[in-house]
């Protein structure tokens, strides 16, 4: 298999690991991070908060160096292809932090604290609020179904 076939899976993971890592909060707050990936490592390998966000950025961290190390090894074709490849991949790359930049710079996930969280990497969870699509238990509360039985 090509280099390149494994660059994309490795960014899509990065960025949607990174998106409910950065979402959790809220969604959580709201009542509904039972849909977010945070939760369902808790659940999965029985870890707290700060436990399951540790373990997803060691995997965010591997994605990254997969990433960063498949980028070197590019095949080369020619030059016309070369640039046009990386250019491609630069662009993906660049969504990827893109995204999460704005998860921090824009006020949908942590207010106007964004820029102080991207610096500090601390958050306090948030007490539940009302108004939503759904109300209810925090997703931490809620027990989880076992797909495997």
């Amino acid at each position: 298999m090509s280099v390149i076939s494994y660059i994309c899976p490795s960014l899509s993971h990065s960025k949607i690991s990174k998106q409910d890592l950065n979402s959790y909060l809220m969604e959580e707050a709201r009542g509904l991070g039972a849909h977010n990936i945070v939760t369902a490592v808790m659940h999965e390998f029985k870890l707290d908060h700060a436990g399951a966000m540790d373990w997803l950025e060691v995997h965010i961290k591997k994605d990254v160096e997969h990433f960063l190390a498949d980028y070197a090894c590019l095949p080369s074709w020619d030059e016309d292809i070369d640039r046009r490849l990386k250019q491609y991949i630069d662009g993906l790359g660049y969504w990827v932090r893109g995204n999460d930049c704005w998860s921090f710079e824009g006020e949908r996930y942590f207010g106007v604290q964004g820029r102080k969280i991207q610096e500090s990497r601390w958050v306090t969870l948030q007490p539940p609020q009302d108004g939503y699509v759904k109300k209810g238990r925090r997703a931490s509360e809620h027990q989880m179904l076992d797909w495997q039985g």
